[in-house]
């Protein structure tokens, strides 16, 4: 099975934090994404990521990834997810 290309998921986010697509990620680019992912990890909106804030973020994008549901993520399940 290949590999496909490892750098697609990467590409893809560069591309999203890159939304005037010069090719350079700004300051400015990188502080409203910093904000974005901060805004959906502080699910009580009391502007504070507390550990179970952080870890449920964390738990959930494992389960998303875990397409099989076996408990780990494989390579292709983490591409997947990533693109």
């Amino acid at each position: 099975m290949g590999m496909g290309n490892p750098d697609a998921p990467w590409r893809q986010r560069f591309a999203a934090i890159d939304p005037n697509s010069d090719g350079r990620i700004s300051k400015t680019e990188m502080s409203l994404n910093a904000e974005a992912v901060f805004a959906a990890m502080d699910e009580n909106r009391d502007g504070k990521v507390d550990r179970a804030e952080f870890l449920h973020g964390a738990a959930m994008r494992f389960t998303s990834a875990d397409r099989n549901r076996d408990g780990t993520v494989t390579p292709l399940e983490f591409r997947a997810r990533a693109g």
